[in-house]
């Protein structure tokens, strides 16, 4: 998955998840972390991030603001990718 795929997937996805005045920031740190988080799971696991996974996690994301369980089985990847985005934007907003 591209740098750009993911920006463009979390962009589309993300502005209906993070709606308030820092919500480009927000998405920037999602989309920096999203590739941090991409590039280390290829090297130290050999596994690709791929959109579907992205995309998983991002609805697991808009669930999780919504205080909803996500309706989707997650893999091991994309729980991992949704708690690194809960912490960032945890820690964001303090």
């Amino acid at each position: 998955m591209s740098k750009d795929d993911i920006q463009l997937l979390i962009k589309s996805l993300g502005e209906q998840i993070v709606i308030d005045n820092n919500a480009g920031d927000i998405l920037g740190t999602l989309t920096k972390e999203t590739l941090r988080f991409r590039d280390k799971l290829l090297e130290e696991n050999g596994l690709t991030l791929t959109v579907a996974d992205t995309r998983i996690a991002l609805e697991a994301l808009e669930e999780f603001f919504q205080d909803k369980k996500p309706s989707q089985k997650l893999t091991s990847e994309q729980t991992s990718l949704l708690q690194i985005w809960i912490d960032k934007i945890t820690l964001f907003s303090k």
